[in-house]
């Protein structure tokens, strides 16, 4: 290619990329809602609640500058748009019932300060645990905002909490708090990784290469197919969020190995050849493997456009696409890069393997293959299935620490409400079997407690019938009882889809003795419904990965035995994965569920670059010293770049860091291992 048709093809392509570039920007959407990425919508609207608890660091509350700076910013966080309402200790009264069915109140802290009644909130067992630690030490506001609230909100009302912090240690819990932290953390993953990982991934190529520029080439064109990627995501108006934030990062670490791939051929041809020779050759050479490995790679990704998650068919489509641009680029885009400036000299190559294949080769990938079945076939059953929003936190973020504290205090940390109907209005027969229900609920493990209209009852020697008509007055008590209903809020510590799952199977075996129609919801119940999700994700996309690997494999080599011992080591890494997950404890959910089939398309690759190689040449010496330092090279850039994501605040990314960089080595392992052997066994039959 001449210099000038060169520099008119790269001119027009960055025009185009930055001119995509504003309007990308200006139009992303961050989105962390669990049901927009799930793509479900709640079955009923409803609010999300917020748990602010202040920790006195000395002494209690009872003080009346203390009681006046809680007032203080109560009012603050009440007027903030989206904030419904703030229920604390503060609205607390001492009630008494009076003839004619009339209530009549006093408060605990009149005229904001604190009165001789005040401490006797400590004796009243609605507030105490609840709202009120018994030594008054710890008080905590329950605040309600709407269902369109934005995470942002948790900021707002952050802000208006400073005044309090010379006295109180603050925590922050709940939905909005983990939407905010997760939002947080895919700006990061989205913008601020890329160009971390270009940096890491220039690195191992200088490496390889031994050339500055020819290492930059290979992931700045990933870079720009990434950005061109994201310009396609705002275009149909496809949001960044928990598992879309990764596309990025996917794009970048897999196909720089396309260019590396291009320029390591061109580089050995330009010694004994002229430039415009040994670029074609480079292309002529390498573009079916390429292309071969982009499609394979994008299939994996594609295969969970199948998937019922909106948010996994979102992460599969754009990956593809930014894969399949990026292969393009590199064979295509580089050839006028390499044509102006010819990077070919070498001052020293670190990566550069040359092994001899022999007998012992063969005798260590049998053992390999034994291995790695028997160790799966004993561990399987020990991956779990497991959803839990604050597990994708680390141990010392405030999230965690948060719902720590809020366990302690007052023994739950996301909210969870049993809801019971009836015909006609609750009798005092109801209200014996409502206090068995209670009892029994309070018995079983993982309850903490239990907050229904029978405390108030209880507390205030008032009949559940006359509750039902107090609540007609006072808009405080429908939302706990109200004609033929009644709403038990159940205090459980856990946030994990496998223990709220077997509590709800618990739940079930008390309330099928009575006759009410009831159900439990809350947003950890709302997780469980994705389990199913994950696992027939999981599924799917490990189904279809292989099968369209394989037929794609079959239709190139049309050899059914080369196709499918090509696969062979992509069966291995996916059993291995596993195996990983198991010893290490690590569940199946939102980030874990797409790596088995992620390394399918990833570990292929190295399949596909052996078996083609050695399908021209036929001699497996000659395709081991020539293509084993390439594959090295490759997949030390790749377990580095998924490595760095062991750094990200997300303790969800680092799990998903960890086993993609180790089963990318691990499946690199695999097919230097097994596809010699494997591939002299199909000659000589």
């Amino acid at each position: 290619m001449d210099r000038r048709k060169a520099l008119f093809t790269i001119g027009s392509l960055l025009l185009f990329t930055i001119l995509g570039l504003v309007p990308m920007l200006s139009s992303v959407k961050i989105v962390s809602s669990g049901e927009e990425v799930m793509g479900g919508k709640p079955s009923e609207k409803r609010s999300q609640t917020i748990l602010v608890i202040f920790k006195k660091k000395n002494g209690d509350i009872f003080t009346d500058r203390i009681i006046r700076e809680l007032f203080y910013a109560k009012d603050s966080i009440s007027k903030i748009p989206g904030v419904v309402k703030v229920d604390s200790i503060l609205d607390a009264e001492k009630v008494n019932i009076g003839f004619g069915v009339n209530m009549k109140s006093v408060p605990y802290f009149p005229n904001r300060s604190i009165s001789e009644i005040s401490r006797q909130i400590l004796r009243n067992k609605l507030y105490v645990d609840n709202l009120i630690s018994s030594d008054g030490s710890v008080v905590s506001f329950a605040i309600e905002v709407d269902e369109k609230y934005s995470p942002e909100i948790v900021e707002e009302i952050e802000g208006n909490l400073n005044v309090l912090k010379n006295d109180f240690d603050i925590y922050m819990t709940g939905e909005p708090v983990v939407d905010l932290e997760i939002n947080h953390s895919v700006k990061i993953l989205a913008f601020l990784y890329p160009p971390i990982l270009f940096g890491m991934i220039w690195l191992v190529y200088l490496l390889r290469l031994g050339n500055v520029i020819a290492a930059i080439l290979p992931p700045l064109i990933s870079v720009i197919s990434v950005i061109w990627t994201y310009e396609i995501a705002a275009f149909f108006h496809i949001s960044m969020n928990i598992l879309t934030a990764t596309v990025g990062i996917f794009v970048i670490i897999i196909s720089s190995s396309y260019g590396l791939h291009f320029l390591d051929r061109y580089v050995g041809y330009r010694r004994n050849s002229p430039l415009r020779e040994a670029v074609q050759k480079a292309l002529n050479s390498e573009k079916v493997p390429i292309l071969l490995s982009a499609i394979t790679t994008a299939v994996a990704f594609l295969s969970f456009a199948f998937t019922p998650m909106k948010g996994f068919r979102e992460l599969g489509i754009l990956v593809a696409a930014g894969v399949m641009l990026s292969a393009l680029s590199s064979m295509y885009l580089m050839v006028p890069v390499v044509s102006l400036l010819d990077v070919h000299r070498i001052r020293k190559r670190m990566l550069n393997f040359k092994p001899k294949f022999g007998n012992s080769w063969r005798v260590a990938a049998y053992m390999v293959i034994a291995l790695v079945i028997t160790a799966f076939s004993l561990t399987f059953e020990w991956v779990k299935v497991n959803m839990d929003e604050y597990s994708y936190f680390r141990r010392t973020s405030k999230v965690r620490i948060a719902s720590e504290v809020s366990n302690r205090y007052f023994g739950w940390t996301l909210p969870m409400y049993l809801e019971l109907k009836k015909k006609g209005s609750f009798t005092m027969e109801d209200q014996k079997k409502l206090r068995e229900i209670e009892r029994g609920l309070e018995k079983l493990e993982g309850v903490s407690g239990v907050m229904s209209a029978l405390d108030i009852a209880d507390e205030f020697h008032i009949p559940l019938p006359i509750l039902q008509l107090l609540s007609e007055r006072y808009s405080d008590l429908s939302g706990m009882i109200r004609k033929g209903y009644v709403k038990m809020m159940i205090k459980t510590p856990y946030t994990g889809t496998i223990r709220v799952g077997e509590l709800l199977s618990k739940i079930d075996k008390i309330m099928e003795k009575y006759g009410y129609k009831y159900k439990v919801t809350g947003p950890v119940v709302d997780m469980i419904k994705m389990n199913s999700g994950i696992v027939k994700s999981q599924v799917i996309s490990l189904s279809l990965s292989f099968l369209f690997i394989f037929l794609l494999l079959l239709g190139v080599f049309r050899r059914f035995f080369l196709a499918l011992l090509s696969t062979i080591p992509v069966i291995l890494t996916s059993l291995s994965n596993f195996i990983i997950m198991a010893i290490f404890n690590i569940p199946l959910e939102i980030s874990t569920v797409i790596v088995a089939g992620l390394l399918m398309g990833l570990v292929i690759d190295y399949a596909i670059h052996f078996t083609s190689k050695y399908v021209k040449m036929k001699s497996m010496d000659r395709v081991v010293k020539e293509i084993v330092g390439v594959i090295i090279s490759n997949s030390l850039g790749l377990s580095i770049g998924f490595a760095t994501l062991l750094l990200s605040p997300l303790a969800l990314y680092a799990r998903l860091g960890f086993l993609m960089s180790t089963g990318i080595a691990l499946g690199t392992v695999f097919t230097i291992l097994t596809i010699p052997p494997l591939l002299e066994n199909v000659k000589h039959k």
